[in-house]
């Protein structure tokens, strides 16, 4: 192989190595992966509005075996549904709305049948009380569907105003998250709303007219951190705090 030839090769490798790095950089800063905290959880056991199947869940039937149920989980606004196959679903809830003592939230969820096929699940989720109800479509390539079930689940909160916004921003991570320190200690926050803005003070006040988190803080002595997020059309963040002593 010649000087020239092995140049060449070496430079596919180092271009190689680059796309890698920026693919890796680009699933890290997916904004799919932040959860959005939206204050009811509709996890339950969708399944026939009377539970023996009058009228079926899924209603024309589906390409594959004849799903009766979703097992429907919820981790902030991430949904996973387990049909009565056990095959896996995925997705997300969307805008969610709180009119007294009933919550109403739109849902994605996709998945595949027994048959191989990809389908799409979305609709609208209803609760009151510790029941729900799930209605929606189920697409697959060439086939429509209509899907409707109710659920037990937990206690919906009745002690919040009517509102069209119940949705809150994400508590802010102080870290560390307090403890002692020597000279000096770094101090980061961090929420995980997108596009939300932090706000900040080091004197134990109320964080809400604070400063503007911009960067990390650097502590020289003993303080007490309390930050806030907030964004236009959400509820304001908890107020987070963390006690740090200069030893």
């Amino acid at each position: 192989m010649t000087i020239r030839s092995l140049g060449i090769v070496l430079l596919v490798f180092v271009l190689m190595g680059i796309a890698a790095l920026f693919l890796a950089g680009c699933e890290l800063s997916n904004a799919g992966s932040v959860t959005r905290e939206v204050g009811v959880d509709f996890s339950g056991v969708y399944d026939s509005i009377d539970g023996e199947g009058n009228p079926p869940f899924v209603a024309p039937p589906n390409s594959g075996g004849l799903v009766s149920s979703l097992n429907l989980r919820q981790s902030g606004d991430q949904l996973q549904a387990i049909d009565n196959y056990s095959i896996v679903f995925k997705g997300t809830i969307g805008a969610v709305r709180l009119d007294g003592g009933t919550a109403y939230a739109s849902f994605t969820l996709e998945g595949n049948t027994t048959a191989g096929q990809p389908v799409t699940i979305s609709g609208n989720l209803e609760g009151q009380g510790t029941t729900a109800q799930m209605s929606g479509t189920w697409i697959e390539p060439d086939r429509y569907c209509t899907l409707r079930g109710d659920a037990i689940i937990n206690q919906i909160a009745t002690n919040k105003p009517d509102t069209n916004v119940t949705d809150k921003v994400a508590t802010p991570a102080i870290s560390p998250n307090g403890g002692n320190f020597t000279n000096s200690v770094t101090v980061t926050i961090t929420t995980g709303t997108a596009g939300a803005t932090i706000r900040f003070t080091i004197n134990n006040t109320d964080p809400s007219s604070g400063t503007v988190y911009t960067s990390p803080i650097v502590l020289l002595s003993s303080g007490t951190v309390r930050a806030i997020a907030t964004k236009d059309g959400l509820q304001n963040s908890e107020i987070a705090q963390a006690v740090f002593t200069k030893l």
